[in-house]
């Protein structure tokens, strides 16, 4: 049986426009997630919406490795009724593999009031 989960992420304000920044998980503080099953990314959604015109590029790492799964922020606005949802995406874990390590890094792509923080909710389909 699986039981979804949702887990808080934040990337802390970037150095400079356009600048990858490793998101950080608010429960363990740690920047990568060790999957020892597979999973599935099931929503994404900002919390909160960044300020002002500021938008963000999330990308997903698997292994450390862009995995080619991008979302932006302007399409994760739960205030938006054209919002796009992200999943599922599968991660698939093998028996042989060991697992997988999964991480996101952020980057500002726009400033409104300049640089800011971005924090963001992923809804996985199943616990760690």
């Amino acid at each position: 049986m699986s039981v979804p989960i949702v887990r808080r992420y934040t990337t802390t304000v970037p150095a400079a426009l356009n600048i990858a920044t490793p998101s950080i998980d608010d429960v363990t503080q740690l920047t990568i997630q060790q999957l020892n099953r597979s999973n599935t990314i099931e929503d994404w959604v900002n919390s909160p919406d960044p300020p002002g015109a500021a938008t963000y590029q999330t990308d997903v790492l698997v292994n450390g490795i862009q995995s080619g799964v991008t979302n932006f922020s302007v399409a994760s606005s739960s205030l938006s009724a054209g919002r796009l949802i992200m999943g599922p995406i599968p991660v698939a874990v093998s028996g042989q593999a060991g697992g997988k390590q999964l991480s996101w890094q952020s980057q500002q792509t726009v400033t409104g009031a300049g640089l800011a923080a971005y924090s963001f909710n992923i809804k996985y389909g199943n616990l760690f």
